[in-house]
């Protein structure tokens, strides 16, 4: 029966990378695995043009498309920045720094953490607020507890979410310094630039070069913390710079992200793989 296999996370390198399987063998009978199931596939739909490039390195007789997650026009032409609760994010300070998404093992948190406080020393007028759970929970309410200009905000429905990175002055992507991260599509990158909020991410992949090639954001290294809490400090301090990258943001989403269109090519996608079952039956 031929199949569509979408691929939204590198597996078995994440894992692997991550130091969670056994260098005894283990890794390269998943690899021999992961290259099998490329090839059986009837269509390879990735979710970065990163990943569509290691899937033609392990199976380049592999058929592959990239669609990106995308963001939902119906949804972004709802969003009202009234249902952010501003109350918990301080209505006295001028600017509001976002993460919003995970707070796992990959998300480099302690760095997002060190930058936020070395970012907030000595400033009344910046807020850094991380919306989400995860693992390093523990770490971002020891540091709200600690630093009234960090908060933490529980996680929310998607429309409040769009909201609040629409309420946003910028939005911070960080991720830990390893080449399998820097394959990967978080949604918050489309979020965010679909309601027009620059981002500044840290991935030397293909995000890094979609914010060059579209003026929509900035790049620091990975797991730098001192460099990220500069980068932060210079958007702040321009505002023309922001402001154009945030309409900047906003166009690209709508040019590349738009989840109609790629509806309409995974649909097509499936029929021909339908097609392929019919001929065969």
């Amino acid at each position: 029966m031929p199949w569509v296999f979408e691929v939204q996370d590198l597996w078995p390198a994440f894992p692997i990378q991550m130091g969670a399987v056994p260098n005894v063998g283990l890794p390269r009978l998943l690899r021999w695995g992961e290259a099998a199931l490329y090839r059986s596939a009837a269509e390879v739909v990735t979710v970065s043009p990163d990943m569509e490039q290691h899937v033609r390195v392990q199976a380049p007789s592999a058929s592959v498309t990239t669609l990106p997650y995308g963001a939902d026009p119906a949804v972004l032409d709802t969003v009202d920045e009234n249902r952010v609760l501003t109350e918990p994010l301080s209505r006295d300070r001028r600017f509001l720094v976002l993460y919003a998404g995970t707070f796992g093992r990959a998300n480099a948190i302690p760095t997002l953490l060190d930058a936020a406080r070395r970012l907030v020393d000595g400033r009344s007028d910046v807020l850094v607020a991380l919306a989400g759970r995860g693992h390093h929970a523990p770490l971002v309410e020891q540091a709200a507890r600690r630093h009234d200009a960090i908060r933490r905000l529980s996680p929310r429905p998607y429309p409040d979410t769009l909201a609040l990175f629409e309420h946003a002055d910028l939005s911070l992507i960080p991720f830990r310094d390893r080449p399998v991260l820097a394959a990967n599509a978080p949604s918050k990158f489309f979020d965010s630039l679909a309601t027009g909020t620059p981002v500044v991410v840290t991935n030397p992949g293909w995000t890094r070069r979609f914010v060059e090639r579209h003026g929509c954001g900035w790049s620091v290294p990975p797991e730098s913390p001192g460099a990220l809490a500069d980068r932060v400090r210079a958007v702040l301090a321009s505002p023309k710079a922001r402001r154009q990258a945030g309409q900047n943001a906003r166009a690209a989403a709508r040019r590349c992200f738009n989840r109609d269109a790629m509806l309409n090519r995974y649909t097509s996608l499936i029929e021909t793989a339908a097609g392929l079952a019919s001929n065969r039956g």
